[in-house]
């Protein structure tokens, strides 16, 4: 955030959010009504800090005047296109959401290959269960994009959870939700033959980010994919996933039109992949 009421350019990018004192007693006090007119935040800041919220599904039950407290009390972050927002092990400081720009979460594998555990858009949480047992990152953090984000430092996080329980309930859901991901990522990783991990990789992708494509039974991923991206996803080198893309290809079950992959016929690729 920034202080100066009057200026409009983007906040300096941060890769770590940033501790509030005066925040988090606010929070702790009840979140009284009313804006907190000391904060000095720019109102387009704020509205796009609100949105996120509302798209996130962590504020669902919550009156509008409470939402708008608690984005006067987040961090918007800048980050650069392939940037880290967060490295696996390091501290965990706070909840992140996405409110613009597109984020891959991932694992180091010991090989120095990288295993994408979800691709995410606007509105998406990250990091809820380490941000609320305060642990070490469980994943990496890189914007495939250049992204804007939402930070709840820890300390105003907790804060929030005292003050409005249903915060709690709706962030438990929204881990259950990341936990699922992360199981999927697990069982594609399990599978030894890589066209299975690629077809599997790509039915989860359709589940999340699937868009029908009219008069067929085809569907498209609404979704930017490398090459990279989908052989990381899997489990695979690089090499493997242009082949196995390529007999795909062929024998045309699957088109890509820059980077969006479309699926010919659907119930036939999701059958085929178990």
């Amino acid at each position: 955030m920034r202080a100066a009421e009057n200026d409009t350019s983007p906040p300096t990018r941060m890769l770590h959010p940033v501790r509030g004192g005066a925040h988090d007693a606010r929070l702790n006090s009840g979140l009284p009504g009313g804006r907190c007119a000391s904060l000095h935040v720019p109102p387009h800041w704020i509205a796009q800090s609100i949105a996120a919220l509302e798209a996130s599904g962590l504020v669902d039950g919550l009156d509008a005047g409470t939402v708008d407290q608690i984005a006067h009390v987040s961090e918007e972050v800048h980050v650069d296109a392939h940037t880290e927002v967060f490295e696996e092990g390091q501290p965990c400081n706070g909840l992140w959401i996405l409110a613009e720009g597109r984020v891959r979460l991932h694992h180091a594998a010991r090989d120095g290959r990288h295993l994408a555990v979800a691709f995410l858009e606007g509105g998406a949480p990250m990091q809820i269960g380490d941000a609320l047992e305060g642990r070490a990152c469980s994943v990496s953090a890189t914007a495939l994009d250049d992204s804007v984000l939402v930070c709840l430092s820890r300390p105003v996080l907790l804060a929030i959870l005292r003050a409005r329980p249903v915060f709690g309930r709706n962030a438990l859901h929204q881990l259950c939700i990341e936990l699922g991901r992360r199981d999927v990522a697990a069982t594609i990783a399990a599978l030894f033959d890589a066209s299975g991990r690629i077809r599997c990789s790509l039915v989860q992708l359709l589940h999340q980010f699937g868009e029908p494509i009219t008069g067929t039974g085809g569907a498209r991923i609404g979704y930017r994919l490398t090459r990279q991206d989908i052989a990381d996803r899997s489990g695979v080198t690089l090499e493997t996933a242009i082949r196995v893309l390529s007999q795909f290809q062929h024998q045309g079950l699957v088109t890509t039109r820059s980077q969006i992959l479309e699926i010919a016929d659907v119930p036939a690729f999701k059958a085929a992949a178990g």
